[in-house]
């Protein structure tokens, strides 16, 4: 099964980019706003990744535990 994770913001239209990955024309992404449609090989740096998984479900669950735990250790978020 196909998991993905994606950081999207502005209603879904943009991915989040990554400061320092060097894309296909040897240059930061910047600015670091990087359209939905655009091809992943020019812009690598788009905050994306695809995991094939055996179970999906338990993979998005250990994801999101992992991601709510960051944050309270982060003092982001109370617990």
């Amino acid at each position: 099964e196909e998991v993905r994770l994606e950081s999207t913001f502005c209603g879904g239209l943009c991915y989040r980019g990554r400061r320092g990955t060097r894309g296909c024309f040897g240059c930061c992404c910047m600015p670091l706003c990087i359209p939905v449609g655009c091809p992943e090989c020019l812009c690598p740096c788009a905050a994306r990744k695809t995991l094939f998984v055996e179970n999906a479900d338990a993979a998005v669950d250990i994801i999101q535990k992992a991601r709510d735990n960051a944050k309270i250790r982060l003092n982001v978020m109370e617990r």
